[in-house]
């Protein structure tokens, strides 16, 4: 009977644990709070994101830069991946750039025209060409005799359509500065392209030639260009020539290098090679100090031939001992001796002069230009 009581009990205490432990967890009223003030909050972030966006990308199209980079900034504090807002502020660095680079000039700066044609340069990347048009006006109304300018005009042009006077702007550019490589390129382009009246591919050639030998260091779309006119020639020799120096000068532009490859051009060798020859000979002018020790032989060798000194002082018995030390001097008097060391003495002279060869063969990188 008392087993069976304990038996019992037994189980009521397993049934109460069991209800306890299956009973789901009951969400309290904190926790539904939270998460609907999470949830308003991420809808609110939100709506101040597309108002500020569609206020920045507003003031974009106004040409207020400034203005739209800072809403676009403001955007990414509440949605920071909202939208194109970063890959609206990455393009707007150029312009930005140019334009503050601008406004920061003096009126009465001597350079002024030119910061207006990278300004204008700037907005014609953007697609904004009747805004950059504008700037060049201005650039030439400050300074009319601006090649810089004029071949801007062309290029502008050119992309709007304008052939004729894309023409004209060109022509005026080499009219005003023959020394400058602008105005020869558009010409080169567009007789090449054959927008001009009365085209000529040798015309294209010629004034690619002028272009690219006229362009500063760095300045490679004008020996792409050349390299274009030499392909249309046939001469593919000159072409890969050209388009080699367009790959210098561009600092390794991956599109030409691949281009180059393509038209049969092969890469330089690495230039430090040769540089780090004369370190490579430096250790055959060190072997001079290694055949030291066989100056030191031929010296031990007197010693060794001193017994047949001795024989002649022999003849006298009782003066032997004596006589071994005169015996001793005239060995080391023998100028044979010192042969082998002055040998070694002459190899540093002329390994010495081989590392400064190179030295002379380092300018060639500089050749190219």
């Amino acid at each position: 009977m008392k087993s069976r009581n304990v038996v019992a009990l037994f189980s009521l205490v397993l049934g109460f644990s069991g209800c306890s432990s299956s009973r789901p967890h009951e969400e309290t009223p904190s926790d539904n709070n939270a998460a609907a003030d999470k949830q308003k909050e991420a809808e609110q972030n939100a709506a101040r994101a597309a108002e500020n966006y569609d206020a920045a990308v507003k003031a974009e199209g106004a040409g207020e830069y400034a203005k739209a980079r800072d809403g676009y900034l403001k955007v990414k504090t509440y949605v920071p991946d909202y939208k194109d807002t970063e890959a609206r502020l990455k393009n707007l660095e150029e312009v930005l750039r140019a334009q503050q680079s601008l406004d920061g000039a003096p009126a009465t700066d001597p350079k002024r025209d030119e910061l207006m044609v990278e300004y204008a340069s700037a907005l014609q990347r953007r697609g904004e060409l009747a805004r950059a048009v504008d700037q060049l006006q201005k650039a030439l109304d400050k300074n009319p005799t601006s090649a810089l300018a004029h071949s801007a005009l062309a290029s502008v042009d050119f992309e709007a359509g304008l052939v004729k006077e894309a023409i004209e702007h060109a022509s005026r550019s080499v009219e005003t500065d023959p020394q400058g490589a602008e105005g020869y390129y558009c010409l080169a382009f567009l007789n090449r392209t054959q927008q001009v009246e009365g085209a000529d591919p040798a015309k294209a050639l010629d004034y690619a030639q002028k272009a690219a030998s006229l362009s500063k260091p760095n300045e490679w779309k004008s020996h792409e260009l050349l390299a274009a006119c030499y392909h249309d020639a046939g001469d593919m020799d000159k072409a890969v020539g050209a388009l080699k120096e367009a790959v210098r000068a561009s600092g390794g532009l991956p599109r030409l290098a691949k281009k180059y490859e393509a038209w049969g051009g092969k890469p330089d060798a690495p230039t430090e090679k040769p540089a780090d020859k004369p370190a490579d000979a430096q250790p055959p002018a060190d072997k001079p100090a290694d055949a030291q020790p066989p100056a030191d032989k031929p010296m031990d060798k007197p010693a060794d031939a001193q017994p047949p000194a001795d024989k002649p002082a022999d003849a006298p018995p009782p003066a032997d001992k004596p006589a071994d030390k005169p015996a001793d001097a005239p060995p080391a008097d023998k100028p044979e001796f010192q042969a082998p060391s002055d040998k070694p003495a002459d190899k540093p002279a002329e390994g010495g002069d081989k590392p400064s060869d190179p030295g002379m063969g380092g300018d060639k990188p500089g050749g190219g230009m």
